[in-house]
């Protein structure tokens, strides 16, 4: 029976992220002194997909389980997802929180930059091997400086001076 819910859940979310209107995340990275703050904006039901899809474990257990199973699934997908390598050294992402919104979810993460920040490469994957439309737009922030971005299946990767 369990099986059988799930199949039909699986089902219907398929059937509704196919007629999705719009695949979009919206990253904001913010350089600070030594640090950034980085924040993903990512609709749920897409990153329900990709956990059905690519960790279907996450959805089968019981219902606390599952949710906090897929929110580890999610943390780690989006920390390999979005790579931020600052003067040539790659950046770990450290998990903050997240917060829920009408259809949405605002991951929060925080970096330390351990060099003067004046050139950065991002190389941005977010849901583009589950979509082919999805767009992954992406704002830079550094004092005065702003630059925003954006990423598909295509172009995944942009190196950018800072100033």
């Amino acid at each position: 029976m369990r099986l059988l819910l799930f199949i039909i859940g699986v089902s219907f979310f398929m059937n509704f992220a196919a007629a999705h209107p719009l695949h979009l995340s919206i990253t904001n990275i913010d350089f600070e002194a030594d640090s950034a703050k980085i924040s993903i904006r990512v609709f749920d039901t897409d990153l329900f997909l990709h956990i059905v899809q690519c960790h279907p474990e996450a959805t089968i257990k019981g219902k606390d389980d599952s949710i906090e199973l897929a929110d580890q699934y999610n943390i780690r997908y989006l920390q390999n997802s979005l790579q931020l390598i600052v003067e040539n050294i790659p950046v770990t992402l450290n998990y903050i929180n997240k917060i829920v919104e009408d259809g949405s979810v605002w991951y929060n993460f925080s970096a330390l930059i351990s060099a003067e920040i004046e050139k950065c490469t991002i190389e941005n994957r977010i849901l583009t091997e589950c979509y082919g439309d999805q767009k992954n737009l992406t704002l830079l922030k550094k004092g005065i400086f702003e630059r925003g971005l954006e990423f598909d299946s295509n172009l995944t990767r942009i190196e950018v001076i800072l100033n």
